[in-house]
């Protein structure tokens, strides 16, 4: 396991993540910040053989992938 991000990037992280949610307000799509795993299949991939996870600062995804579909993303 990595060490925590020092105070700086946490910074710059926050700032991002706040701003991005202010400028998505109303629209289809939510922010979200760290820690979050981000599954990243290789072509037609199962789902139980994903092996490559991300943990990106700041994640912007579409509301519909939320609630109605099965989505990864990345940043």
């Amino acid at each position: 396991m990595s060490q925590a991000p020092d105070l700086p990037h946490q910074d710059v992280a926050g700032e991002t993540y706040f701003q991005t949610r202010q400028a998505l307000a109303g629209k289809s799509y939510r922010a979200f910040i760290a820690p979050v795993d981000v599954r990243l299949p290789k072509a037609q991939e199962a789902d139980d053989s994903i092996d490559t996870v991300v943990h990106p600062d700041v994640l912007v995804v579409c509301c519909y992938c939320i609630f109605g579909c099965y989505c990864m993303f990345a940043q």
